[in-house]
């Protein structure tokens, strides 16, 4: 084996941060990606490619078990990242299963499948037939706005001498952070959230699954699943009414809007949704008193998703409106 490494001499391993990922569409399921990769912006990542090995059932003279068969390959993983405009777009648009249009994705059907491309050392890491199931949303105070995506793969590949177009660069927008981006929400029944604290949202197929032929053990094809959105808020109370009102609240429209200091962010929203589950935490001296709550989406009805995704930008930052519900911005009622 050869030490002509690219550590070799300075350094005992590679580094995740010179690691990068990158993301192109394929157009058969598995079958790598030969156009241009998208790079992706991440905090984190984990992948593991599992075997499930088949053993001949039949008697042996010395009570050993027999040579084993690869019977299956499956693979998962997760994308780690901190949310900023227009980086993640791709993954958002999988976790939907839709296609972004005039600034919006909505949840759908349109099966698509990835090659995602990781830089290691001298050579490339591919991982083919991705899948992305779930995309999960965390906005927390005093951190920046957290989103993984879950995904399933079919097989990997190692190339030493890339054949694939050069990368596109990813987008140079700063990730957003609750203290210098505008945070708004509209809940059902037009109760005033109060004090965000908390908003997570999570959003996929997570029973989506891969599925296999009899002539490979990788992954022929992926077998959708069903698409759900559901979530949870933290607020703080600030009196029984607006515990009560959580409590009551008929199902209705829910959004909220995440906004950086350049004016370009992102708008969720959710048509038909319904709270559920609203209690006070556990609290202690000197501590407001918190409120959480949960909440899913209704399925889709008509012309109304489940889910839609808008693309905000400096001109039309301060123009959403959820089926005629204004979305609260700072404590500014907006209308169009």
């Amino acid at each position: 084996m050869s030490d002509a490494r690219v550590t070799s001499g300075w350094a005992a391993g590679l580094l995740w941060d010179e690691s990068t990922f990158g993301i192109a569409r394929e157009s058969r399921y598995g079958e790598r990606a030969s156009d241009d990769f998208q790079l992706i912006r991440l905090s984190g990542g984990n992948f593991k490619l599992t075997q499930s090995r088949t053993y001949l059932d039949e008697a042996h003279p010395l009570l050993e078990r027999a040579a084993g068969v690869a019977s299956s390959y499956a693979g998962s993983g997760s994308l780690e990242a901190l949310l900023s405009f227009g980086n993640h777009d791709a993954l958002m648009a999988a976790a939907l299963c839709g296609v972004w249009r005039d600034g919006a994705v909505s949840n759908g059907a349109e099966r698509s499948s990835w090659t995602l491309r990781q830089r290691l050392g001298g050579g490339w890491l591919y991982r083919q037939g991705v899948f992305v199931r779930a995309m999960e949303l965390t906005v927390a105070q005093g951190d920046f706005i957290r989103c993984a995506f879950d995904t399933i793969h079919a097989r990997e590949a190692i190339v030493t001498g890339d054949d694939a177009a050069l990368d596109h660069p990813f987008s140079s927008r700063e990730a957003l952070h609750p203290c210098k981006a505008q945070l708004a929400a509209t809940l059902p029944g037009q109760i005033d959230p109060g004090i965000l604290r908390r908003i997570s949202l999570k959003c996929g197929r997570e029973d989506a699954a891969l599925d296999y032929g009899a002539r490979s053990p990788c992954a022929q094809d992926v077998r959708l699943g069903s698409f759900a959105a559901s979530g949870s808020l933290d607020l703080v109370l600030r009196g029984h009414d607006a515990f009560e009102a959580l409590v009551e609240a008929q199902p209705g429209p829910l959004s909220f809007t995440i906004i950086g200091s350049d004016g370009y962010g992102y708008a969720f929203r959710m048509p038909r949704t319904r709270l559920y589950d609203a209690k006070i935490d556990a609290c202690s001296r000197r501590q407001l008193i918190m409120a959480t709550v949960e909440f899913e989406a209704a399925p889709s009805s008509g012309d109304l998703s489940s889910l839609n995704i808008h693309r905000l930008a400096p001109s039309d930052a301060d123009l959403i409106t959820v089926d005629h519900w204004p979305v609260l911005n700072n404590s500014n009622t907006i209308s169009p």
